[in-house]
């Protein structure tokens, strides 16, 4: 038995311990140090009533450790060797809390709380989020924590950043805008906004990423600001409009300025009276206010909160959410009978434009390729501290999501095992 196993098997006698069995075991069971045993027996909680079991294994001592109900403190257990050497109530800083071996909580199939904890263990992150929905059912799980600190536990109903994602919310309005022949794709966006350089730039440029269009600076788009600001930024071409992809996030924060111009109200009211309102995504924000959780980056060997900051392009990556209401949005993208988008705005949706890499293109505002079954429209979003990702397959309305706090790279694969096959 490896001595991560072992660490667990400990951590499992001393809850037994703690919970069921006080009056016995004066004596260390075997595989305990006796000191380990009388600290336990002495200094830790009178119980544990949540067994969130989490492992690490550095420097040649397995630690293992289990949510308490003293202040969520941490129960720990260091094992060396098989003999229980070290017990506290945090591990030490270098031993990060990875691999849950299960969800803190699920709604709905339960095999989406096994895809919950497959990905926290597989990305290293301290929490995340998951869920599906298609066939009139909906499925969301959460697993490990949203507070490091006060070990507060991630929940099936606990925000997330959307980052990126957030574009998908800027191409809606924008095509809704489209539609009601406010704009149109090919109307140059020097024709609503005062950008000299962007005088050949569309709106189908900028929701395709292939503006040319090279920001050195900020471009702010704040809310409830009349005009966009750019200070301290000077656009120019990196390549002619129409000719090479590049992502360029600010060229979403030129679309919300059109948004702006074109409705008359700030980019955030334009979303949340057209889009989540309607939708009922009430706890989709398009800020960043005070009391929301952190994220978590790599300082050295370490992980600590990020240390957050949103820029004014706000139509670009400002929003945060829920699983629950990021499932909705992703069925609305394609299901006309929600009012959120008509059969037209579906086929603009559902269409390549810019060939990425053979498999995925770039439509209007999402990546689209095929997989298990049907076309498959995307958007993943990455911030220091947080991960999202958005999957929907267009036939069958099937969404899948997943939103995690920490940075990690492999976001296509999750959300497409989720969906499965047709």
């Amino acid at each position: 038995m490896t001595d991560e196993r072992e660490a667990v098997k400990r951590l499992d006698e001393l809850v037994e311990w703690i919970n069921c069995d006080r009056s016995s075991r004066a004596v260390a069971p075997a595989g305990w140090d006796e000191v380990a045993w009388t600290t336990a027996r002495t200094r830790l909680p009178s119980r544990v009533d949540e067994l969130t079991e989490r492992r690490s294994h550095e420097k040649g001592v397995a630690w293992a450790w289990a949510a308490s109900d003293l202040g969520r403190r941490r129960l720990c257990c260091a094992v060396e060797e098989g003999v229980v050497v070290g017990l506290s109530v945090r591990p030490p800083e270098d031993v990060r809390p990875w691999a849950a071996i299960a969800p803190t909580g699920f709604t709905g199939d339960e095999s989406v709380g096994a895809a919950a904890v497959e990905f926290a263990r597989a990305s290293e992150v301290p929490g995340c989020v998951v869920g599906k929905a298609g066939d009139g059912e909906r499925a969301i799980a959460a697993c490990g924590y949203s507070d490091l600190a006060d070990l507060e536990p991630m929940l099936p109903s606990s925000v997330f950043r959307l980052s990126s994602v957030t574009k998908v919310l800027t191409t809606i309005a924008t095509l809704r805008l489209v539609r009601d022949g406010e704009l149109a794709l090919e109307t140059p966006i020097a024709n609503v906004l005062d950008i000299p350089a962007a005088d050949k730039v569309t709106v189908q440029h900028l929701l395709t990423h292939t503006s040319g269009l090279k920001f050195d600076g900020w471009v702010h788009v704040a809310e409830g600001e009349p005009e966009l600001c750019i200070e301290d930024c000077t656009i120019t071409h990196a390549a002619p409009p129409g000719t090479k992809r590049l992502y360029a996030n600010q060229g979403f924060a030129l679309l919300g300025r059109a948004i702006e111009r074109c409705t008359g109200q700030p980019w955030v009211a334009h979303i949340q009276q057209t889009i989540l309102e309607p939708l009922g995504t009430t706890r989709t924000v398009l800020s960043d206010p005070p009391g929301f959780p952190d994220g978590f980056v790599d300082e050295g060997d370490a992980i600590v909160p990020e240390d957050r900051y949103t820029p004014g392009y706000g139509p670009a990556a400002a929003g945060w959410t829920t699983a629950r209401d990021l499932l909705v949005i992703g069925q609305a993208l394609v299901d006309p009978d929600r009012g959120l988008v008509d059969h037209k705005m579906l086929s603009l949706i559902n269409h390549s434009y810019v060939n990425v890499d053979g498999k995925i293109t770039q439509g209007l505002g999402l990546l689209r390729f095929t997989a298990n079954g049907g076309d498959v429209l995307f958007h993943s979003g990455g911030w220091p501290g947080w991960s999202a990702a958005l999957a929907v397959r267009v036939r069958d309305r099937a969404v899948a999501v997943v939103g995690a706090n920490r940075s990690v790279d492999a976001r296509f694969d999750w959300p497409l095992m989720l969906l499965g096959s047709e």
